[in-house]
């Protein structure tokens, strides 16, 4: 039998033998440590655990030889191993209850915020749009070439986009579309829902299928046509779901047909549109190259690229400004795709908020990695029992790995709390300032992700400490291991753990300084309009009731004359562009005695209809002349206002009243009455342009206003002439829609919500940092008082003044982190030349900002080495040698 046994074990590879015995030695290390936490000495826990179990190759011998090819005893024996890994870890946990809390907040704050700020990263930029082949779909705008303007995602004219259309080899389907915002009436009320009209290819380019009835045939482009396809979601909520819908016709204006309904979820550029009219062109239109009126989308052929696409656009663009010189010179074209456009503008800021996420998480783990090199002397005693024992380095390092990912496992749950009641709040701020924010959440794809993060924490800030604590132990057992411990390699780790986190949160703080400097730069740039004390409010006139720009003066007068005699409201005015909300209309204009029109030049510049007072209600500056008033009428002179920089573009002397312009395929010429001061019309970084102002009642077509925007400026809460406004135009016409009542001052506020959101999150990243930097130096700095008592109680001995060594440690720890200011401002340099799109006013390498930061850094790290220094200084020289 001895034999046979003998056989066996030869059969049996080396490795597995190693492996058995490291499990029996795990097994009795445990057993040993159960022993010592229940008041035995090493020695003695040793003994009775040796007596009990007898000798170590015995055991492993009688395993090996129960052991077979074809059996799952080896497997068992593994799986024993790790949960008696994790059950030592989580004993530990309540062992060391401060240490544990402190590791898990850590982890908790960091995992939260980066995998709040990735469900952003997913839920904006990672999920593909709801479409069949959404990388297909592509937008396609003019682009306004000339100096100046400078726009690449402008209207085109109906005639270019037929041109297009037919002169292209790069589309499937191309398709031209409006959106706008349409009234529907119910029993009590009239809303205003967001609509659109589709050429004909539209709904085939973007995938849409109808869930009941059809979408639009050939016969619905046909001028008088009256039918509409409405969306699921206007079906079931206007609608209360009637099945008997297709075929009815609805409230909304003319009465039309609805013929389908979208399947559920149809949106159209990550917007819900509630219903679609069919876009027709007359024979007119088609020839028309000046007004600019319509969008064009298109699906790319099969294997075309965006690249070749917009090479082919441009190609088609360059024959037609040939062709048409008068009209298309100075503009060219931009294929872009439909992702870009939605997201495009936020990727910086984005980018920007999970980089930030990602420095903190890197400072959180170096901070725990540091913890742990600490506590590698509390430990020490264990390390050097089951080092002596036997235990494996590879042991030694699995059991500490298995305790560091199980604070990262507990601090990574904790962390899904904390994303999960952070994504709420900071969705309450995303909401003005990022698209797509009703995809995001914490879906599979953020838990997979939150999973991986805390595994991969929990290796990077366990490995450092689990390997150099179990070489130490391991190199010099029972009687050198303090000695290790506290030598000069882990020192060093711990110095370049502080390094790290000092240059990782500088970045965070001076990125979060620069967005700071552009959100004062930009709420206090002059923006040529006064945004408190003003309410506005869009008022949406039926055609029918109001075909006219004379009727809609008529009833703009009363509006004004009885909104006026509210006690409060001082001016009532009115304006198509409210300004950060609305692009204005462009316009070609002549001029008389201003610079001579250069060849291919052409001069469209904003264009605002007004009425009332609409000056003194934004607060405009008059320069000179005057402004507007109800003498401005059909019948009376025709005038305008214009802007500063109108004048300086045309005007180089200044002298722009008198002077007049006209429309240029207009006869009658419109004197120049007043200058007023720019206005950041568009966006409040973007400086003013050129622009000008007429007479709702002079304008020189009788175009149809069909959504106009009420101002009024009032003392007090603003906020509380809501009533009054809804009161008054509901008394006049219980049919005006009246929908967007704001006050001017929230939309300054969405026009820098992203710096905002950048800014606040970024903030609370950079004083997170900032504490953990403290805790890190504080740490160091109080170990290695600690370890150095008896260096410093024989220097006091001999006679060393207190206050010396506590200099010479606050000076080593402003030398570590000196060490990291410097690194720190590199990488600010570099991350402030990444941020630079999100800045306004800012430099991004801004030697006093960045001097300000490193001051705080170092003075911070000054008070974390002095508290645990001054004790050094406060040492008892004759205790301290006598209990070393």
């Amino acid at each position: 039998m001895k034999k046979v046994e003998g056989w066996r074990r030869t059969r049996i590879p080396e490795n597995a033998s190693a492996e058995v015995g490291d499990e029996l030695r795990f097994h009795i290390e445990t057993r040993i440590q159960e022993l010592i936490d229940n008041g035995l000495s090493p020695e003695q826990a040793k003994r009775r655990v040796q007596e009990r179990f007898g000798s170590l190759d015995e055991i492993r011998d009688r395993c090996l030889a129960a052991s077979s090819p074809g059996n799952k005893r080896k497997q068992r024996l593994i799986m024993e191993s790790i949960l008696q890994d994790i059950r030592l870890a989580v004993r530990n946990l309540y062992r060391r209850p401060a240490f544990s809390a402190t590791v898990i907040v850590t982890v908790a704050l960091a995992l939260g915020a980066t995998t709040a700020i990735f469900s952003v990263v997913n839920g904006v930029l990672l999920k593909p749009l709801p479409h069949p082949d959404p990388d297909q779909i592509v937008n396609v705008y003019e682009v306004d070439e000339r100096p100046g303007f400078l726009n690449d995602h402008n209207n085109i004219s109906i005639a270019t986009f037929v041109d297009w259309r037919a002169m292209n080899h790069s589309f499937e389907k191309l398709a031209a579309y409006r959106t706008f915002r349409a009234t529907f009436r119910d029993d009590e009320n009239a809303y205003r829902i967001p609509g659109g009209t589709a050429g004909d290819q539209f709904f085939e380019v973007m995938g849409a299928r109808p869930m009941l009835g059809r979408l639009f045939v050939e016969s619905d482009f046909e001028q008088g046509a009256s039918v509409v396809v409405i969306s699921y979601e206007f079906w079931q909520e206007r609608l209360a779901g009637d099945p008997d819908v297709i075929g009815s016709s609805i409230r909304l204006e003319g009465d039309p047909e609805v013929v389908g309904v979208l399947e559920p979820g149809f949106e159209f550029q990550a917007e819900p549109r509630e219903v679609w009219f069919p876009l027709s062109f007359t024979d007119d239109q088609i020839s028309n190259r000046r007004s600019h009126t319509i969008k064009a989308v298109g699906r790319l052929l099969p294997a075309t690229t965006v690249d070749a696409a917009q090479r082919d656009m441009q190609r088609v663009s360059d024959v037609l400004t040939l062709e048409y010189p008068r009209f298309l010179t100075g503009f060219g074209v931009n294929v872009v795709t439909m992702e870009d456009d939605v997201v495009g503008p936020s990727r910086p800021a984005i980018y920007l908020l999970m980089g930030g996420s990602v420095l903190l998480l890197i400072i959180a783990a170096v901070n725990i990695a540091n913890l742990l090199l600490v506590r590698l002397k509390a430990e020490e005693q264990t390390y050097s029992v089951r080092a002596a024992l036997g235990a494996g380095r590879g042991r030694l390092v699995i059991q500490a790995m298995t305790e560091t990912l199980v604070l990262a496992i507990v601090g990574g749950i904790a962390g899904l709390g904390i994303a999960y009641v952070g994504l709420d709040m900071m969705l309450v701020l995303a909401a003005q300032s990022l698209p797509r924010t009703h995809e995001v959440g914490l879906d599979l794809a953020v838990l997979g992700y939150a999973a991986l993060a805390t595994v991969v924490v929990g290796v990077a800030f366990g490995i450092i400490p689990a390997v150099q604590g179990s070489r130490a132990q391991l190199t010099n057992a029972l009687r050198e291991s303090a000695k290790s411990v506290a030598g000069g390699t882990n020192r060093r780790l711990r110095d370049v753990f502080v390094v790290v986190q000092v240059a990782f949160s500088l970045v965070l703080m001076i990125s979060t300084a620069l967005l700071s400097a552009t959100f004062v730069n930009l709420v206090t740039a002059d923006s040529g309009f006064e945004a408190e004390g003003v309410l506005t409010a869009s008022l949406a006139l039926n055609s029918t009731s109001y075909p006219t720009t004379l009727e809609q003066g008529i009833l703009l007068d009363e509006i004004e004359r009885e909104l006026g005699a509210t006690p409060g409201i001082e001016h009532v005015g009115f304006t198509r562009f409210v300004p950060l909300k609305h692009q204005e209309w462009t316009w070609s204009i002549e001029m008389e005695g201003g610079p001579a029109q250069e060849e291919g030049e052409k001069r469209d510049y904003g264009l605002h209809p007004v009425h009332g007072a609409l000056f003194e209600g934004l607060g405009m500056e008059l320069v000179e002349g005057r402004l507007l008033n109800s003498f401005d009428n059909k019948d009376g002179r025709l005038v305008t206002v214009v802007n500063e920089p109108f004048v300086a573009r045309f005007y180089p002397d200044g002298r722009a009243l008198g002077k007049r312009i006209k429309f240029s395929d207009a006869a009658d010429w419109i004197e120049i009455v007043g200058v007023v001061k720019g206005m950041r019309h568009y966006e409040l970084s973007r400086e003013p342009e050129p622009a000008y102002f007429l007479p709702l009642a002079q304008m020189p077509y009788d175009w149809f206003f069909n959504e106009t925007s009420l101002i009024v400026r009032g003392t007090g809460d603003i906020q509380s002439y809501t009533s009054a406004v809804r009161s008054v135009i509901g008394g006049i016409d219980s049919n005006i829609p009246i929908t967007e009542i704001r006050t001017m001052e929230s939309y300054v506020s969405s026009s820098v919500a992203r710096t905002m959101l950048a800014m606040t999150l970024l903030g609370v990243f950079a004083v997170v940092a900032l504490a953990l930097v403290t805790i890190g130096i504080y740490g160091v700095m109080s170990h290695s008082v600690g370890q150095r008592a008896r260096e410093i109680g024989i220097r006091l001995a001999l006679g060393a003044e207190p206050r010396v060594i506590v200099r010479s440690f606050v000076t080593g720890g402003l030398k570590t982190t000196l060490i990291g200011i410097v690194v720190g401002i590199g990488g600010a340099a570099a991350a402030g030349r990444v941020q630079a799109t999100l800045l306004y006013g800012a430099d991004p390498v801004e030697p006093g900002l960045y001097l300000l930061v490193a001051a705080i850094f170092a003075a911070v790290a000054a008070i974390a080495s002095y508290v645990p220094a001054s004790r050094a200084g406060r040492l008892d020289a004759s205790e301290v040698l006598r209990e070393s």
